[in-house]
């Protein structure tokens, strides 16, 4: 992703940012790998690269940085070091995770193969469009993460269709990746999920959710058939699906998850860590298969992605990685920080009224996503406040599925995320457009189907 439009690009900063985020990645790669996390040399480092990335942040990223110096001033104020060192490593270990994806991201980037399917699948006839769409930046999602959308939002602007089918297009392209934060270990979602609920494992989760993200992309299909059933069928390129493409891009897609699953079973890695120590491994190897195929010499390609992605590329993401990392570490104070004794006070009561609960989570989500709030920090209070609740009042993993819910359904609506963004610059409008306009009837009709499904749930 590019650095913020609002300030011009600077080499040096981003190299001296890079360089120090870098620094970041490797040495909590290594410290992964032997004591299972993100330790002393990864935080310290992390610290420094904090005020380098100062000048490529946008204001909503500086207002997180306060809240988590203000929290973590008050764990410190309230002698809870254990706590505000937990905050730390969870806060570093999220970042490191995003910095691992955007090496994985700049290696997709480069794929004819993939970009190849993302322009066959924009110009099918309209009564597939929608979900080939929303299928194609859903999976690619998992492997680009937000980076989907630099892919696919010059598809829909640059696309021959009249404006009712481009904003059809933004729409599904919005919706396909907004459900990966149901069930795609590479996610933000999952890893903060996983890590703000108590007793609930990634393979648990996925298991149901990903029957609900496959059904709400099919429901946004038939939401969109019936919109423009009466709308005249456009024009179609006649570019076609290569299969050997898309088995290509499926077969990395299954490398991906099956290295993670590997290393979060077998291997004893948090979710976090497994993704992040899978992310690096699975781009380097696509890199030099793309360098073979096309007849280029391997070394490099990798040097030149390097370089690109240390001088420019990890700056770039900087407002995507301290939204995470201040999401993980507020997830985490925020738990630390409510008292005991209220908690006591106050759960009791609400256990008999669970299902309002898990309702209410559902909805907060958006709610808070639709006024102000990125999805992913929104998400992240809510369940920090949950993971102060002693065991045994809330079923865990309907809470999981709760929360996994409203945030897919808020990425659909808030206008503060990536997607929004990246896709109203291309289409010349403004991300409220998109999110509060255009997606507003089928944001009513996913949060209805969802509270419906954890209603069932519930029961």
């Amino acid at each position: 992703m590019a650095p913020s439009a609002q300030r011009p690009f600077r080499p040096r900063q981003a190299l001296f940012a890079g360089l120090c985020l870098f620094a970041t990645l490797l040495l909590a790669l290594a410290e992964t790998l032997t004591r299972g996390g993100p330790g002393t040399g990864a935080v310290a480092a992390y610290l420094v690269a904090l005020p380098l990335m100062l000048p490529f942040l946008r204001r909503q990223q500086l207002v997180f940085l306060a809240l988590c110096t203000l929290a973590g001033i008050a764990l410190f104020a309230q002698g809870k070091e254990t706590e505000l060192w937990h905050a730390l490593t969870q806060s570093v270990a999220l970042a490191v995770l995003l910095a691992a994806l955007v090496w994985l991201r700049l290696a997709a980037m480069r794929s004819r193969s993939l970009a190849g399917i993302s322009r066959a699948v924009a110009e099918q006839k309209r009564s597939v469009r929608h979900l080939g769409l929303a299928l194609a930046s859903h999976f690619t999602g998992i492997l680009l993460n937000v980076g989907v959308f630099g892919l696919m939002a010059p598809l829909v602007a640059g696309s021959n269709a009249p404006p009712a089918d481009k904003k059809d297009m933004a729409l599904a392209v919005n919706r396909g990746f907004g459900v990966t934060m149901l069930w795609a270990p590479t996610t933000a979602a999952q890893a903060v999920i996983t890590s703000v609920v108590p007793g609930i494992s990634w393979e648990e989760l996925a298991l149901r959710t990903s029957a609900m993200a496959f059904s709400l992309i099919l429901l946004s299909w038939l939401f969109s058939s019936w919109e423009h059933r009466k709308l005249p069928a456009p024009a179609r390129s006649g570019e076609k699906l290569q299969p050997g493409a898309l088995a290509y891009i499926l077969g990395i897609i299954a490398l991906m998850v099956a290295l993670i699953l590997a290393l979060h079973a077998s291997g004893g890695y948090s979710l976090t860590s497994s993704v992040a120590l899978a992310a690096p491994f699975v781009a380097t190897a696509w890199m030099l298969v793309q360098a073979y195929r096309h007849g280029e010499n391997p070394a490099q390609v990798v040097g030149t992605g390097l370089r690109a992605y240390v001088g420019r590329e990890l700056a770039g993401a900087a407002p995507e990685l301290v939204t995470l990392g201040a999401a993980g570490f507020l997830g985490i104070a925020i738990s630390a920080l409510i008292p005991q004794a209220w908690m006591e006070a106050v759960v009791p009561p609400l256990a008999d009224y669970q299902l309002v609960l898990y309702l209410t989570v559902t909805l907060l989500v958006p709610l808070f996503s639709a006024f102000g709030l990125n999805p992913l920090v929104a998400a992240s209070l809510i369940g920090g406040g949950f993971a102060a609740i002693p065991a045994g009042h809330f079923e865990p993993l309907t809470l999981a599925f709760a929360l996994a819910s409203g945030w897919a359904v808020a990425y659909g609506v808030s206008p503060f995320t990536t997607g929004a963004v990246v896709l109203a610059n291309a289409l010349a409008t403004r991300p409220e457009v998109i999110t509060r306009q255009w997606n507003r009837p089928f944001t009513f009709f996913a949060l209805a189907y969802a509270c419906a499904v954890v209603a069932v749930m519930a029961l």
